[in-house]
């Protein structure tokens, strides 16, 4: 039994101390060089560590196993160092680079190893005796010093674990069997701790040697890619060092993680770890799905704009998913955007003078050149008719410029609204009409966020509208979105309505001019648009979509046209 467990150690701690110096050239799949050299360290030290144990076994002499127990001691409490490098590298961590910690490790080392090396003169560390049990080797007598130092060499020892723990707790992958393969390595304290109580067939060694060569055999050959992925996920590494919102997926768009500023900046991926990224956040998923790069989010004040950016996570078959990168620029978007609008705005002002003014111009220029040619011919009714004609043709030029100078006034996207009641303002607006209109009638219990002066223009386009379309009615119902807008006036055909809110497209007559182009134009300073429900038979019906509302007065407007209706 002597002699085969004899063998047993030497082989034992023969094959740790090459599997540690073997697993150093797979350190070099981390692409960080400080975890690296965190693990290359580790590996080292235990790989030495490991040596000097099984060729204490075989030395000839008492003089030479001490002073490979010596070697053993100063490599062995440096692998604890190595051991807080990793640890602290490879969760992301930067104990490793701060200077007070540093220069306390060197000086704690530097301390013990003098202790150590000074043994031989003070014999304060440990002392020497001749056991053969379970087989003849040098056994080591240590003294409550070196209790003391094993205990802070563990202590450190567990503040990696723990770490470790942390990191594979938070990485949301499965780390289960990585996690074994961590708690492995402590297991030969427990094999320390019977040896030194003299409990079973073990001697007064230190085996944890074995545990580090157990783990860098499982994780640096077994399940290297696992091993290596996990630390790209932990958030202090990866996310939380960035003010931007930032969101981890997998390549299947499983939410691994997110960090703080993701979830105050989207309430919903607060609690999205291990959902789908089209379940939690549908808007992020139809953007990369799209290939966008912008998105909008609406809250209840304003619309704000992300830029998004995607990087994916590891290469080859080291990719582990995806990281998301949204930024801010709501100030950008909104400045490119305004300038966008404003650019086809002056090209409608652009057409509308072309269309509308020139038209208008010629009119009157030729009904004024057929006065003036047929003077001397020309009846006295065929004169007043073409200077009414022309008159007419003036004052449409008139109303043309007065259009105009509202989109010019009221064409700049609103920078705050406030909820106004839409019954008020359908009162101011047909008020200010020149000549009675149709009846107007505001249905809803809900107030509109908006600019009171461009609703009101919006209201008093809508009764100009209705009323060159000749129509006796005009109802307005605010929902909790829309804004419903109805009119029993002349129908705009059906092949006409696309064209309906193009500038010099007036539709269904000439009378309407600019009214649609105006009413588009004072929605979208609002960021709400405008269509046209064409299946509408009984006259024309606008739909105005994307209006904030909210609850407020809970009585209906009615003009004493619609009343007596």
């Amino acid at each position: 039994m002597t002699l085969p467990l004899r063998v047993l150690h030497i082989a034992a701690f023969g094959v740790a101390a090459l599997a540690c110096l073997a697993a150093v050239p797979r350190v070099r799949q981390f692409t960080d060089t400080e975890t690296r050299i965190g693990l290359t360290g580790l590996l080292l030290c235990s790989g030495v560590w490991a040596a000097t144990h099984a060729l204490r076994l075989v030395a000839p002499t008492d003089g030479l196993k001490i002073s490979l127990y010596m070697i053993g001691l100063l490599v062995g409490f440096a692998s604890v160092g190595a051991w807080l490098y990793f640890c602290s590298a490879y969760t992301g961590h930067d104990y490793h680079r701060r200077p007070l910690f540093r220069q306390s490790v060197l000086a704690l080392y530097l301390s013990v190893a003098g202790l150590k090396l000074t043994n031989p003169v003070h014999s304060l560390y440990f002392t020497t005796t001749f056991s053969t049990t379970p087989f003849a080797h040098l056994s080591i007598d240590p003294s409550p010093i070196h209790w003391v130092l094993t205990g802070l060499a563990y202590a450190l020892t567990a503040v990696g674990f723990y770490m470790l723990y942390e990191t594979f707790t938070e990485s949301y992958l499965d780390t289960r069997l990585l996690g074994g393969l961590v708690g492995v390595t402590a297991i030969p304290v427990a094999f320390d701790i019977l040896a030194y109580t003299e409990v079973g067939l073990f001697i007064k060694f230190n085996y944890e040697p074995l545990g580090v060569a157990v783990f860098a055999v499982g994780a640096l050959f077994v399940i290297d890619d696992q091993f290596v992925a996990v630390p790209q996920f932990w958030r202090n590494r990866v996310i939380e060092a960035l003010d931007d919102a930032v969101v981890l997926i997998t390549d299947d768009r499983i939410v691994r993680d997110v960090n703080e500023a993701a979830a105050v900046t989207f309430p919903e991926l607060a609690d999205a770890v291990g959902s789908p990224l089209s379940e939690v956040c549908p808007s992020f998923a139809a953007a990369l799905d799209n290939d966008e790069d912008i998105i909008a989010v609406e809250d209840e004040v304003h619309t704000r704009y992300y830029l998004l950016e995607t990087s994916p996570i590891g290469d080859g078959p080291e990719r582990a998913g995806e990281v998301l990168i949204c930024t801010d620029v709501t100030e950008v978007e909104r400045q490119r955007r305004e300038l966008q609008r404003q650019n086809e705005q002056f090209d409608d002002f652009a057409e509308a003078i072309t269309h509308e003014l020139r038209n208008t111009l010629s009119i009157a220029q030729g009904y004024l050149d057929l006065v003036s040619d047929g003077m001397s011919v020309a009846t006295p009714i065929e004169t007043r008719e073409a200077c009414a004609t022309a008159r007419e043709s003036l004052g449409r030029m008139d109303r043309i410029v007065a259009d105009l100078t509202t989109l010019a006034r009221y064409g700049q996207t609103v920078d705050s609204t406030e909820f106004v009641d839409p019954v008020v303002v359908a009162e101011i607006a047909d008020e200010r009409l020149d000549a009675s209109g149709p009846a107007l009638t505001v249905h809803g219990d809900r107030e509109v966020a908006a600019d009171e002066s461009r609703l009101i223009k919006l209201f008093s386009n809508c009764l100009g509208f209705a009323a060159a379309t000749d129509a006796s009615e005009l109802s307005v119902d605010v929902g909790p979105e829309t804004v419903e807008v109805v009119c029993n006036g002349e129908p705009i055909p059906a092949e006409h309505a696309d064209r309906a809110f193009e500038y010099g497209e007036a539709v269904p007559n000439a009378e309407t001019g600019l009214f649609l182009p105006t009413i588009q134009t004072l929605c979208r300073v609002h960021g709400w648009s405008v269509c046209l429900d064409s299946s509408y038979p009984d006259g024309v019906k606008l739909v105005i979509q994307n209006v904030r509302t909210r609850s407020g007065t809970d009585a209906d407007f009615i003009t004493p046209e619609a009343q007596s209706t």
